[in-house]
Parts: C-alpha cells; structure tokens; sequence
C-alpha cells in the first residue's frame, strides 16, 4: 500500500492522474474461501483448520476523486498523507504484535525463564 500510496503522491502534478488505492480485504469472505478449499485431515476434534496464508491485493482507481485540480488531476495531497500515516500505524501495530507473540513463544520454550 506504501508503494502505491507514494505513487499517488508523485503523480500529484500529472494531468488527468487518477489515484488508486489497495481495496480493503474482506476477512469473512477470505475466511469463506480458504475453508471451501479441500480441507485437511484433522486428527482431533478441537484441532483448527489452517489458513492459506495467500492473500491477493487489488488495486483500484477512484472513480470519482474528492476534487480535481485545473488539470483534472484527482490527487489530494493531504489525503494521501493522512492514509500513509495510517498504513504506518498499522505497521507498526503489526510489527508489535509480532514482537510480543515471538517473545511469548520463546518465553514458553524457555521454560517461563
């Protein structure tokens, strides 16, 4: 998303430029998919059914921007910052999670040490 967000950015002055976006991801849908799949075997009835860590991304051009400039350029710079700002707080959220769910996993094969 950074990468197609700093594209938008750069084409700010570009006539007739369109902003594109990643479309947001529909986790019940996904959920739906990766489970009418052929599932595993499940040895134990408590056992979770695993996830396809395969996820596609789509891009999409906004069809009707907020506004234009003279030049029919659709990007609005402030808008573009506020959802990069928002991609990084995601990533940084992500990356914390990962961090405390790697050191709870090396906690317990410690020992609880």
């Amino acid at each position: 998303r950074h990468k197609v967000l700093s594209q938008n950015i750069a084409n700010s002055d570009t006539p007739n430029y369109r902003p594109s976006d990643l479309r947001q991801q529909n986790f019940l849908q996904a959920m739906k998919e990766a489970n009418s799949r052929q599932p595993l075997a499940l040895t134990q009835p408590n056992h979770l059914r695993p996830v396809s860590p395969q996820t596609t991304f789509a891009v999409d051009k906004e069809k009707k921007p907020y506004e234009t400039s003279l030049s029919k350029n659709g990007v609005v710079l402030e808008e573009q910052m506020m959802k990069m700002t928002q991609n990084q707080s995601d990533y940084t959220l992500n990356a914390e999670l990962y961090n405390k769910y790697t050191a709870m996993s090396k906690m317990v094969l410690r020992g609880g040490q």
